[in-house]
């Protein structure tokens, strides 16, 4: 009887000719970096594919459905995401980005640390590095040797502004939000990604834009609208931020200001834990906003021709994306990002 809930033992794994072992219920990337291996990462979840890695014999299975993130041609060569796959035996892989330890070659300065609500800081640094709104940078905190990445919400001369929300297990998170730490400085890697691209295929004012932000997701959202905004002021653009409570909204000020100086902007905001007078939680959630809309028939009512933007939690993006396949919206109507606990 004890035998059944014995430990099942690791399977055994190669990555290039370094040996490692794979625990069969750990993710690939959490086992290597659990053994100390050095593997190119930034985890977002799957968004950045810094982790992309080629399965050349044995077999692993992926946690996501990989089409939402690669190509078909990668799926065909056997590749998986390492943060998104467990291991089905014994295997061997090999990294499509090599690992660079000089990833954090630059530096940057804590310069200002925002408190937008209860647990998202806005961080400001200066630094030389050539970024926009959209981009990611990958930033390494003292005394540690592998970094993570934050997408830019805000860029001025000299300066780049991430959003950071703490976690109660991220130690990154914690350490940029310490306030303490104004001042110090940090590695910084160059600029990667562009969230936010696929929207100057759009006409000027034909095409409606449906964006949708999860947590601290917001800001770099907001980035991004505003610059489609100053480009088309008449392009009609709805914006859906989910969190869970009402103490989790941020930006408001900036919001009702981008209302009122583009008359076809809205938002709307998606409360997942609000309790009612009675102490009753309503949930409202935005995967379930997107179906009352794709069903009604008038008002605020989307037709399928819409173009989708989403940064949020894996969880959020995939519930959204199921949404849009449900109602025909085709992978090319959409672009998304999604991120990790830091």
């Amino acid at each position: 009887m004890l035998s059944f809930f014995k430990k099942k033992p690791p399977f055994m794994g190669k990555v290039g000719n370094t040996p490692c072992q794979l625990h069969q219920k750990n993710t690939i990337l959490d086992s290597l970096l659990e053994q100390g291996l050095e593997v190119p990462y930034s985890c977002q979840v799957g968004a950045c594919q810094k982790c992309l890695v080629k399965v050349v014999r044995g077999r692993a299975k992926s946690l996501i459905d990989l089409s939402y993130c690669l190509t078909p041609s990668q799926i065909a060569q056997g590749y998986v995401l390492a943060c998104q796959a467990v291991p089905q035996s014994d295997i061997h892989l090999d990294f499509l980005h090599k690992h660079d330890g000089a990833e954090g070659s630059l530096s940057a300065r804590i310069e200002h640390i925002e408190p937008m609500n209860e647990y998202i800081s806005r961080v400001t640094l200066s630094s030389d590095c050539e970024v926009q709104v959209g981009q990611s940078v990958t930033l390494t905190i003292p005394g540690t040797t592998v970094g993570r990445s934050y997408s830019i919400v805000n860029v001025s001369p000299g300066r780049l502004a991430v959003d950071v929300a703490r976690r109660e297990s991220g130690s990154y998170s914690h350490w940029l939000c310490d306030t303490n730490h104004v001042h110090q400085e940090l590695g910084i890697s160059a600029a990667f990604g562009q969230f936010g691209g696929s929207l100057n295929r759009l006409s000027a004012e034909a095409d409606r834009c449906i964006a949708v932000a999860g947590g601290s997701g917001l800001g770099m959202v907001l980035g991004v609208l505003e610059a489609r905004l100053q480009e088309c002021p008449a392009a009609s653009v709805l914006l859906l931020h989910a969190v869970r409570y009402p103490s989790h909204q941020y930006d408001s000020r900036r919001l009702e200001a981008m209302k009122k100086q583009f008359p076809a902007f809205d938002y709307r905001v998606a409360i997942s834990r609000e309790p009612n007078s009675n102490g009753v939680t309503v949930a409202e959630r935005v995967p379930a906003l997107l179906h009352e809309m794709f069903e009604a028939k008038e008002g605020d009512r989307l037709k399928g021709t819409e173009h989708f933007l989403m940064c949020g939690s894996q969880s959020l993006v995939n519930a959204c994306l199921e949404v849009l396949k449900t109602n025909a919206v085709k992978s090319h109507q959409w672009e998304i990002e999604s991120f990790g606990h830091h």
